[in-house]
Parts: structure tokens; C-alpha cells; sequence
């Protein structure tokens, strides 16, 4: 039998509505539900900026690379810079 978790987000993992935890999308290193667009944050090494909730290879276009909370999270640029 498994254990009770009070959060399962810091083993990589989601409560269902049945609270169970679940895994997260593969390319998620947390997560607040199943799918690729549920990620809080990222791990995988080919997937490592996290953009609005998605793990994405590189930063989009009129974004930028913020790294003051630890993780590479992609912010929008101001709108006064070029992209």
C-alpha cells in the first residue's frame, strides 16, 4: 500500500479529484495536473524553460531567460524592446 502525502507536488507528481497523486507529463518536473500545459516547473534536460505553464527547448520570441527564482522561467520582454 502507498503512503499519504500531504502535497504530491514535490514527488513530481498531481492529485486527481480522488486525490491520488499521478505522474506529470514527462516533460514537467512539477506539476499541477496531467498534461504538458499543467507544469509549475521543469527538469527534463531538452525541456528546461518553463513559458507561462508549458516546458518548452527555448524561450519564444518578445521573451526573456529570468533566472532569479532558481528555475529558467521565460517572461515577456517590455513592450519598448524590439524583439
Amino acid at each position: 500500500p502507498g503512503s499519504c502525502l500531504s502535497d504530491c507536488t514535490p514527488a513530481g507528481k498531481y492529485a486527481n479529484a480522488s486525490h491520488v497523486c499521478l505522474d506529470c507529463d514527462e516533460t514537467c518536473g512539477t506539476c499541477s495536473g496531467p498534461s504538458s500545459t499543467d507544469c509549475l516547473s521543469c527538469t527534463h534536460a531538452t525541456f528546461s524553460f518553463l513559458s507561462g505553464s508549458s516546458c518548452v527547448g527555448s524561450c519564444p520570441n518578445a521573451t526573456f531567460v529570468d533566472m532569479q527564482t532558481g528555475a529558467a522561467t521565460c517572461l515577456p520582454c517590455h513592450a519598448s524592446c524590439a524583439e
